[in-house]
Formats: structure tokens, sequence, C-alpha cells
């Protein structure tokens, strides 16, 4: 039986006039006790006005933030969530409040394109993985895998037997985060880089972004995070 659900509820100034809004996420669940949201809606209380905005989105694993990400005297709305129960690919709106209406300033297409990283197998039981924008590159050693594992991808001279390559993911998970001595948040994104199959990840790329008021993403840090996981 569907019924209205309120996710999260959280209180903070989004317009900037140094009064307090209640702003409370809601959805449909379809499914008792199930994870998926439908039909989400943002409430936005103040000194009893009360205004509702339908957000087109559905999925799983909703969170509500408000944090100053623009840099500016007001907080954003930031909603996270997840397309699948899998936790595979992330949701992200980031929306700012004025004037009584809302005003998407990215979503997570826009970090899609901003992210962009492409993997490939190298002789010697290595991945490679160059990042764009971050323009960076890194190497991953796969020496510490099964000789099994290995021999999917390698011949016995240790060069890649086709052209299927490792995949680098979409955003899988977001979070604000303040660095250093900022004094807003700027958004910490894990992507997964996968080798043979989607349970096989060989590792990761943290990236942190800052976002300004017109969309413009920019990537201030990257990083490798290499898994620790048992040889397969």
């Amino acid at each position: 039986m569907y019924r209205a659900v309120i996710i999260d509820t959280q209180f903070g100034d989004i317009d900037g006039d140094l009064i307090c809004e209640k702003i409370i996420l809601k959805g449909i669940q379809e499914i008792e006790n199930s994870p998926f949201m439908n039909k989400l809606q943002l409430v936005i209380e103040k000194e009893g006005d009360k205004k509702i905005y339908d957000i087109n989105i559905k999925g799983y694993f909703f969170n509500l933030y408000l944090v100053n990400i623009l840099n500016n005297n007001s907080q954003e709305i930031l909603i996270t969530g997840q397309y699948s129960k899998s936790r595979g690919y992330a949701i992200t709106r980031i929306f700012k409040y004025e004037n009584n209406k809302l005003k998407v300033i990215v979503d997570d297409k826009d970090l899609s394109s901003k992210l962009k990283c492409k993997a490939r197998y190298l002789s010697g039981y290595k991945v490679e993985v160059k990042c764009e924008n971050g323009n960076k590159t890194y190497t991953i050693d796969l020496n510490n895998n099964l000789e099994d594992y290995l021999d999917i991808v390698y011949d016995k001279y240790q060069s890649p037997l086709n052209e299927e390559e490792p995949t680098v993911s979409a955003p899988n998970t977001i979070y604000p985060i303040i660095v250093s001595s900022n004094n807003y948040y700027s958004l910490q994104i894990q992507q997964r880089i996968i080798g043979v199959s989607n349970s096989d990840v060989i590792g990761a790329i943290q990236s942190i972004l800052e976002i300004k008021e017109n969309g413009e993403i920019n990537v201030k840090q990257q990083y490798l995070l290499l898994m620790d996981r048992e040889p397969v």
C-alpha cells in the first residue's frame, strides 16, 4: 500500500535572511519497509507559511543536507541517494532557494560529465587510470591476485588478452565536507574502478569538488584509493 513518508528533516537559513526555515524531504513508499522512494517532495516551512515543491527523483537511501556550498550567506539544499538498491550509482541534486523558487545548480549528470576517467590493462599485470579534469594518471599493480584471476585477462607473456578493459564508474558515493580552513562545503566523490566483473573492485578514484553559483565544477583534489581486499 502506498504511503507518504518523511525521509529527513533539517533546519537552516536557505534564503540568506537570517531566519531559520524547516526543510522536510518526503516521498511515497510503495512497499512497506522498502528503501525505495518515489514522487519526492521538498516542504519548506517558515513563520507559519508552507511551500511544497515536487522533485522529479526516485530511488533509494535518500539523505537531505543544508550546507553552504556556494560560499555565500545562505545554505544550499543537497539531496543524495542511489539509483539502485545495490548502491551502484549516486543521485545528486543541489538546489539554491531564492525568491520562493528552487533552482538546480548541479545534478549527478553534471558530476559524471566532469569526472571522466578511463582505465586500461597494461602489460606486466597493471592497470592504468587516466582522469581528464583532475589531469592525473594512476597505475595499479595486480600482481597480488591469484594466477587463475590473472589468466582471465593476461596471456603467458603478461600481455592483455583482449580488448575488454576495466571501467571507472559514475560517482557512487557523495558527501559534503569542509576542507582545511574553508568556511564552506565541498563535495567528496568516489568512483569505483571495476575489473572483470561488477564485484571486482580494483580501486576507487576520490575527488574533492568545489561548486560555483553558475554551476561550474572545479576539481580541487583527486586521489587513487586502493581496496584492502584478499587476492581473487
